[in-house]
């Protein structure tokens, strides 16, 4: 080998020396060429001799008279192309041969491409990538001859951006499809499929950037290659194709109808034109998703049949090894999910389930597909959950989104939707365990989906009125006004954003109607319980009877009309809430996680209509369907309090009239049991406790005493200092009298001596009376000490106190056209002091486990 290569160097060194072009076309030099060529390696470890070889051949193509040295000249580029492959600077190749080794190079790429492993090495990854990036830099634009290669290297670097590479990559990519375009003129055979090719490559980079010019490029793009397709049925297929995935996206973005529509007349005219059936596979499940859109715009059940249609035969038509068949699957569980979430068909669920999990199951780790499968599956098992209640569902469907929110980055347009199911399914969590952890990710994941959902996109209404429901959430929890002011405007603005034929707007409107009943309840205004139950009825009239939500909407019908019959007396009110219970309860299945909500309503109601008519058979029924929640609920559910309640009310209005001493004790178990369940909000447990001692003052004045002093010291986390000042004070003053009644229980009761008794009294209405004062005293606590001895926290605790003792600035992140409403300021302003509060008390239980501290911002014991 070395021999052979000193021998070719020689020559090369010779013609350097005497610039005798004749020595290289002596036949001795082509002899020595080829004994060199015969033991070359086709790798890297043989570069020296490829690059010798490459340069005898340019010299003797140059050598030669001007058409005779064709065969040197792709020789040269033959030899000088493992050179450039293996990194060679393209300062050591002739310029003029540069364009042609790319040119090869990229079928070289290609080679590698198809070997490459699902999940390459990084190392082999960045040499490919610096590769390909080389090819792109040596291919000249303008130049007919290379407007093909360039089409190729568009289509590897896109292909290399799909499985892992960078937006760098996908940015050449489309430089190259553009160059293949210029380079090609009207009118020539294969510039439909160039076009094609670019508008395909921004198509992709919109999908990953979000830049509406791409967007736009592509339809533009799309619809000259359809125009320029005329007479070749597979280039206007492709062509058709692409232009009705941009069409089918600039819908998703903007909600007009016509693109959407326009967009399905090109997927079946791409369909039609496609002979093989593996090829239009493709096109099926664009067209089926296509359909899909439709319907949820239109509600028509023909749309929602003909993308299930097209996208089972879709995956009927990909072979198991079909790259895109992942995608297929994906498409098939997507439409699935929503006929079952229409008709409440669980073979439906089930299909989607398994098209999901087979999805996912085909992509390996860091594929860009992996996220939306992720949340796909998600989305399935947090439907399979509301129907069957199993926690580890509901569970996997939090780590799929979660798991799909890391994999997708913001700047891809699904990121919002992944975002949007995580709030959901975190909510729904919430409503399972209480946890406010939960339920506060909930709010936040889904306030920055809406927030970066452009006005006019498809799914804007929903994510808008997904927030307003959550804020709802957490008003109920928390009573924070600003929670509900937010939600209000939330849950408006997605009715009045929604067309009339969307598919979720009964959802909407049942979102709206659930947050405008608890400004009701907060406000007193009767024109808002009008508009509830206008609303509720409205939702009812528009959603199916087989749907998996009808059972919710009559639960939340009923609520409204027992509402305003409270405030009306009107009878029929009272029946129409008994109806919409119990048709509520006779829909939702047996093991729904919402099935015990239902029936303790329904328990609710019956004992209403039986203080109203006096029919023995309502309460009856009402303490079976309280007790009927009480049995399938958790003892860990954060509603079990209120079941509980409910069930006490019933029995004991029945021993009220019936007598019945299994009734009483049963009665006073279910309220003593609810006045003592931690974890429970503390307004059910106040009421629980006032039930059980009225219920027992007389018999057990201990125990009655017992029961209002503990709901009594409920009372600061009623006026949560997290909470506004305002807030505080609304909240406490539904229990101005509950001090007192503790008081004179005390007083009543037997335990220790009068002096005893009255020292707790006087305790007890000091601490009813002082619960908003107290909190500000605490914080005037002596610091000097802690100053002294703890200098770090004693800055820290004063820091926290000063900034929750001033009143609230309404400060916002900006939204994205930089309006802020003064509801959605006072939301964040919320959350800051919220945080500051839970802060505050860390720093608290850190300076009371100094030595000496342990009473540190403590009120005063009586003794």
């Amino acid at each position: 080998m070395e021999k052979r290569i000193a021998v070719v160097e020689l020559r090369l060194d010779r013609l350097a020396r005497e610039q005798d072009p004749r020595v290289v076309l002596e036949p001795e030099a082509l002899v020595e060429a080829r004994q060199l060529a015969s033991i070359l390696h086709d790798d890297e470890s043989d570069l020296e001799g490829y690059y010798l070889l490459g340069w005898l051949h340019v010299s003797r193509y140059k050598a030669l008279p001007e058409g005779a040295g064709q065969r040197d000249r792709e020789e040269a580029v033959a030899k000088f192309t493992p050179c450039f492959v293996f990194g060679a600077d393209e300062e050591d190749l002739p310029d003029e041969l540069l364009p042609d080794v790319a040119q090869r190079a990229l079928g070289f790429v290609w080679r590698i491409q198809q070997g490459m492993s699902a999940s390459p090495s990084p190392a082999l990854r960045a040499r490919v990538t610096d590769l390909l990036r080389r090819i792109a830099a040596a291919i000249p634009r303008g130049k007919s001859e290379y407007a093909e290669t360039l089409s190729n290297l568009s289509v590897i670097l896109s292909s290399h951006f799909d499985a892992g590479g960078e937006l760098a990559d996908l940015d050449a990519a489309i430089d190259a499809a553009l160059g293949a375009v210029e380079s090609t003129a009207t009118g020539h055979p294969k510039r439909p499929g160039m076009l094609s090719n670019l508008s395909g490559v921004l198509m992709t980079r919109f999908t990953h950037t979000g830049a509406a010019a791409d967007l736009d490029g592509a339809i533009e793009t799309g619809r000259l290659a359809v125009q320029a397709s005329v007479g070749s049925a597979i280039g206007r297929a492709g062509g058709l194709n692409n232009l009705g995935t941009a069409l089918k996206t600039r819908f998703t973005e903007s909600g007009i109808l016509s693109d959407l529509d326009a967009a399905i007349e090109a997927f079946q005219e791409a369909s039609a034109l496609c002979t093989e059936y593996h090829e239009k596979a493709g096109v099926l499940h664009n067209l089926g998703t296509a359909w899909h859109g439709r319907y949820e715009s239109t509600g028509a059940s023909a749309d929602l049949d003909n993308a299930i249609e097209c996208c089972q035969a879709a995956v009927e038509a990909a072979p198991e090894e079909h790259p895109a068949r992942s995608m297929f699957l994906s498409g098939l569980g997507t439409v699935t999910l929503t006929r079952f979430q229409r008709t409440g068909e669980t073979v439906y669920l089930g299909r989607s389930v398994i098209a999901f999990r087979e999805a996912l199951e085909m992509l390996p780790p860091g594929h860009r597909a992996r996220g939306l499968r992720l949340s796909g599956l998600g989305q399935a098992l947090l439907a399979r959950y509301r129907i069957g209640g199993d926690r580890s569902d509901l569970d996997t469907a939090i780590d799929m989104n979660r798991a799909a929110s890391r994999e997708i980055t913001p700047h891809q347009t699904e990121f919002n939707a992944v975002l949007n199911n995580l709030a959901i399914s975190l909510g729904q969590r919430f409503e399972c365990t209480g946890d406010m952890d939960d339920l506060d990710e909930a709010i936040s994941a889904s306030r920055a989906s809406a927030q970066a959902t452009a006005d006019g996109h498809v799914d804007r209404p929903t994510r808008l009125s997904n927030v307003g429901l959550m804020l709802w959430t957490r008003f109920k929890r928390t009573g924070a006004l600003s929670d509900l002011n937010a939600a209000i405007e939330f849950a408006h603005g997605a009715v009045k954003t929604a067309p009339r034929e969307h598919s979720a707007l009964a959802a909407m409107l049942s979102n709206l109607g659930t947050v405008l009943l608890q400004r009701y309840e907060r406000n007193g205004d009767p024109q808002d319980l009008d508009e509830v139950v206008r609303r509720n009825r409205e939702v009812l009239g528009i959603t199916d009877v087989s749907s998996p939500d009808r059972p919710r909407f009559l639960a939340n019908l009923c609520t409204a009309l027992h509402t305003r019959y409270q405030r009306t007396g009107g009878f029929e009110d009272l029946d129409g809430a008994v109806a919409a219970g119990h048709d509520a309860t006779a829909t939702v299945p047996s093991h729904h996680p919402e099935r015990p909500r239902y029936l303790s309503l329904l328990g609710g109601v019956l004992t209403v209509r039986f203080e109203r008519t006096g029919a023995i058979a309502d309460l009856d029924d009402a303490v079976v369907a309280c007790q009927a929640a009480l049995d399938i609920s958790s003892a860990e559910h954060p509603e079990r309090a209120d079941y509980l309640f409910q069930l006490g009310a019933a029995l004991h209005r029945r021993y009220q009239q019936t007598h019945s001493r299994r009734d009483f004790d049963r009665a006073l178990a279910a309220h003593t049991e609810g006045a003592r369940a931690d974890g429970a909000r503390p307004s059910i447990r106040i009421r629980a406790a006032q039930a059980a001692a009225s219920m027992t003052g007389r018999l057990d004045p201990d125990l009655a005493a017992d029961l209002l002093a503990s709901a009594v010291h409920l009372l600061p986390e009623v006026a949560d200092r997290r909470l506004s000042r305002g807030d505080q004070q609304h909240a406490m003053g539904k229990w101005s009298g509950l001090a007192g009644d503790a008081a004179a229980l005390a007083l009543a009761s037997h335990e220790g001596t009068p002096a005893d008794r009255a020292a707790r009294a006087l305790q007890l209405i000091e601490v009813g009376r002082g619960v908003l004062h107290s909190q500000a005293l605490d914080m005037r606590s002596d610091l000097a000490e802690l100053r002294e001895r703890h200098p770090d926290l004693a800055h820290r605790f004063e820091v926290l106190r000063d900034e929750l003792d001033r009143p609230m600035e309404l400060a916002s992140l900006t939204e994205l056209d930089g309006q802020v409403s003064a509801a959605v300021r006072a939301v964040d302003a919320e959350e800051q002091r919220r945080s500051r509060a839970d802060q505050l008390q860390a720093t608290l239980g850190n300076i009371r486990a100094q030595e000496g501290f342990a009473s540190f911002a403590r009120p005063p014991r009586r003794q």
